[in-house]
């Protein structure tokens, strides 16, 4: 008859091991602009001091989803995106402990500058119109046309003011428009 004892001996170092202590949230920004996406990273620490980043053991919920959704399907755990101004508190739990982290969804950040449209193509003497465009976290946008700095990588092809390019010359520009030191571009081709 085979001895228990190595198995015996194995549980009991398992039962010896580090346990669970306790479950904490980090986040990389706190308040979340409207419209964005932050991923949220929890940590299980245990008895060792030794921190486990279990993402996809721990189960997410949010408080209020309205304002701030949390992503909890495989691939998007810990996934929270700012749906409407206000405040929630976003959870996780594993192995009856819990960790909670107050949200905070702010108004819409900025996001990045276009210029429209991105290529043009007219004959010399003609004009071009463009517009400066910002566009913002939750899918709105700003005309910024008459606040921008617009620029001319070449006056002797194509020169550009408040967002009409004047063509000079044949060839091709990149003309720019530059928004609190933010620049969009687009291409002019003048035949």
């Amino acid at each position: 008859m085979k001895s228990r004892f190595p198995v015996l001996a194995l549980l009991a170092l398992a039962a010896c091991g580090p346990k669970l202590d306790h479950l904490s949230i980090i986040t990389p920004m706190n308040p979340i602009p409207l419209g964005s996406t932050v991923q949220l990273t929890g940590i299980a620490t245990y008895s060792d001091g030794v921190d486990h980043y279990l993402q996809t053991d721990f189960l997410w919920t949010s408080d209020n989803p309205s304002v701030a959704s949390v992503g909890a399907s495989l691939g998007e755990q810990g996934l929270v995106t700012g749906n409407a101004k206000g405040s929630t508190t976003i959870r996780i739990a594993l192995a009856g402990f819990m960790a909670a982290l107050p949200i905070q969804v702010s108004g819409p950040a900025f996001k990045l500058m276009t210029v429209k449209p991105i290529q043009g193509t007219i004959p010399v003497g003609a004009t071009q119109k463009f517009a400066a465009e910002r566009l913002y976290t939750d899918g709105t946008t700003e005309d910024r046309t008459a606040l921008a700095t617009w620029s001319s990588s070449n006056p002797a092809i194509a020169t550009v003011s408040q967002g009409v390019a004047t063509a000079v010359a044949a060839g091709s520009v990149t003309i720019t428009a530059t928004d609190e030191q933010v620049p969009a571009r687009a291409t002019l081709t003048v035949n």
